[in-house]
C-alpha cells in the first residue's frame, strides 16, 4: 500500500501480533511523518514527548520529522517476510520537508519482524 500526500494511513492489521513494551497489538497505523502508532492514527509533525517518562500514544519512531511528500518522495508499507519471519515494513523514501521542499530528502525504513 502506499501513502501519497495524506498524513496517515487507517488501521493495518498486522498478520502477527506485536509486543510493544508489555503491551501486544494486532493493528499499527502509519504517518506520513516518520512514525508508527499502535492505539489510533495520529498526524502529528513536531516531535515532542518520546522521552523515558512518555505514557501516551504507543509510538515507533525510526525518523520522527515535519516530513512532507507533497512535493517529492513517497511511504509504502505492508506485509511480507524478513530472515524467514512475517514481518510488517513501511519505507519512507526520497521524501521531503515541510514545506514541499525537495533540495533534501531522506529515505529510511523500519520493520517489525515475529520471531
Amino acid at each position: 500500500m502506499q501513502l501519497a500526500t495524506i498524513v496517515f494511513s487507517g488501521a493495518i492489521d498486522l498478520d502477527f501480533s506485536a509486543d510493544f513494551f508489555g503491551s501486544t497489538f494486532a493493528q499499527t497505523y502509519v504517518s506520513n511523518n516518520g512514525y508508527l502508532t499502535f492505539n489510533n492514527r495520529q498526524g502529528t509533525f513536531t516531535p515532542m514527548g518520546l522521552t523515558a517518562s512518555y505514557s501516551g500514544q504507543p509510538t515507533i519512531a525510526p525518523y520522527y520529522a515535519d516530513v512532507d511528500t507533497r512535493g517529492t518522495g513517497m511511504v509504502t508499507y505492508g506485509m511480507g517476510t524478513y530472515n524467514g519471519n512475517s514481518a510488517f515494513g513501511v519505507t519512507w523514501s526520497a521524501v521531503g520537508y515541510y514545506p514541499v521542499a525537495t533540495d533534501k530528502t531522506d529515505t529510511f525504513q523500519v520493520i517489525l519482524e515475529i520471531s
